[in-house]
């Protein structure tokens, strides 16, 4: 027997999403910071690039994002990444994929839903190989606040990225 969901928390979650996309519509820039506290990995450092988005539809947005990632040991690098966020209305989530080997091609990484006013958890991690994947976002009307965490053998690392 399949349990409906009360009235308010439907409302709230609908708010929630459309408060998220107004936010991930009007980014521009994008700041972060790696810790790993497996030094081996190299990923501890800092970056701060531009976003571009591209509204595709009322359901789907693409970032382009570029810019300069610096280590703590003071090497400096190019990034370049490119997302697409899509509403699933049917599930109540908003859906991320990497749009690495293109739009034809994207690697889905994660389903958020709402769990709060302005916080979203990924549904189930995303695995790649050994590592797995999680998200934990929260919200603004002017900033998006991502906090990846990443676990596998040798790996464990947490990216915060901040999106204006």
């Amino acid at each position: 027997m399949e349990r409906s969901r009360p009235a308010t928390r439907i409302t709230s979650e609908i708010t929630s999403g459309i408060a998220l996309w107004s936010s991930l519509k009007n980014t521009s820039e994008v700041c972060f910071t790696a810790k790993s506290s497996n030094g081996e990995t190299g990923w501890n450092g800092s970056g701060t690039g531009t976003v571009v988005v591209a509204v595709i539809d009322d359901k789907t947005m693409t970032f382009s994002e570029a810019g300069k990632w610096t280590t703590h040991a003071g090497a400096e690098l190019r990034f370049s990444n490119r997302y697409r966020w899509r509403l699933n209305e049917e599930q109540n989530s908003i859906q991320l994929a990497h749009l690495r080997y293109g739009a034809d091609n994207p690697v889905q990484l994660i389903a958020l839903v709402a769990t709060g006013k302005r916080q979203w958890h990924t549904v189930t991690p995303h695995i790649c190989n050994e590592d797995s994947y999680t998200l934990e976002l929260t919200h603004t009307d002017k900033k998006v606040r991502m906090i990846w965490k990443v676990v596998g053998p040798n790996k464990n690392e947490c990216i915060e990225y901040h999106y204006r």
